[in-house]
């Protein structure tokens, strides 16, 4: 019996879901809009698609420029929030851009996506061959629900470019039972369903677990064992994707690899950033990360990383206002995994390839 299931991520607690239609059109036209401008005051972003580019030192940058200083790298994380219309269409412009440079430096270019799963390659491959069409990917392949609006646009460049397209994360249903059951729940797992997770799933990096526990609005309301178990679930994503971008690399060590994840996963280096630096500290990796402008302002010097370059933009409505509120929602999340664990003893899990 297959089961599928969503894991909640930490930095947003309730299901996510986009104008599928609007940034579409928005991300096939490539509109030129003024946030490309350099020299200029930070202005006000008007509308969901506005965005300004800064560089590492916070000052504004043109696109082009940003493309220069990513183009020769190793790997590239984009950080998206993924309710985000600026978010998507900045990551389709660096994604066309950055293949036009890697076709005139004789790079082949990948796109590796948080948003598919290992388990999931063969029919995501299907589709970039066209041998499948977009119902039986968005169904067979587990496509997130903003999958048209977000990224089809993406996976329609590639496949019209024959770029190849890594499902890089863990399996869906093996990380929520994790989150579940904690690291002893791999032991069941059998010799189809390991290599489907990272074969240090994990590995940690240094200063991830605080922020962690700080994006989750600290421990208080929540069963110390549960909040290990879900972090263990992030490393899990983490490692996994992380060693499906180093495996594509050592296999073609001339490659560039743009990665599209949700900004926690490589914000200020760590997450998924963090392991492949941990595992390939010689490759040169950049990071383009989302900032609303309250936390502009606070950003300081010491929070600043080499190769982290940034885009202001409006964050969505904010989930919670009232602070008891989003502590009984984050609490039932937790009591909803414990509640579940049954699911996942074998043998009424299993995964389906």
């Amino acid at each position: 019996m297959k089961t599928k299931i969503t894991l909640a991520r930490p930095f947003r607690v309730v299901a996510i879901l986009l104008s599928s239609a609007l940034l579409l059109s928005a991300c096939s036209l490539f509109p030129r809009s003024k946030d490309v401008q350099p020299d200029k005051p930070l202005r006000s972003l008007s509308t969901a698609y506005d965005y300004q580019l800064l560089g590492a030192d916070l000052k504004p940058l043109r696109l082009r420029s940003l493309v220069k200083q990513l183009a020769s790298r190793d790997v590239i994380f984009i950080g998206e929030w993924h309710d985000n219309h600026a978010s998507h269409l900045l990551q389709m412009r660096l994604l066309e851009r950055l293949y036009t440079e890697a076709q005139k430096s004789g790079r082949e270019l990948v796109l590796s996506m948080e948003m598919f799963n290992r388990d999931r390659q063969a029919v995501l491959n299907r589709y970039l061959k066209n041998e499948v069409g977009e119902r039986r990917l968005i169904n067979d392949a587990e496509a997130w629900s903003n999958y048209i609006g977000s990224y089809r646009p993406l996976v329609e460049f590639a496949r019209e470019n024959q770029i190849p397209v890594l499902a890089a994360n863990a399996p869906s249903a093996m990380v929520h039972c994790i989150g579940r059951l904690g690291k002893n729940y791999i032991d069941q797992l059998d010799a189809a369903e390991k290599p489907l997770l990272a074969k240090q799933p994990f590995a940690d990096v240094l200063g991830y677990k605080s922020k962690f526990v700080r994006e989750m609005g600290g421990s208080a309301h929540v069963p110390e064992n549960q909040l290990d178990n879900s972090y263990l679930a992030q490393l899990a994503r983490d490692n996994t994707m992380a060693e499906t971008i180093v495996a594509a690399k050592d296999a073609k060590p001339n490659l560039l690899v743009v990665h599209i994840n949700g900004s926690f996963h490589s914000e200020d280096f760590l997450g998924t950033a963090g392991a492949v630096r941990e595992r390939r500290p010689e490759f040169s990796i950049a990071v383009v990360t989302p900032l609303a402008r309250d936390r502009l302002d606070s950003l300081s010097q010491t929070q600043r990383h080499d190769g982290e370059f940034y885009y202001l933009a409006n964050p969505a409505p904010a989930e919670f206002v009232d602070e008891s509120y989003r502590k009984q929602v984050i609490g039932k999340m937790f009591t909803d995994a414990r509640l579940g664990a049954d699911s996942c003893q074998k043998p009424s899990h299993t995964l389906t390839f």
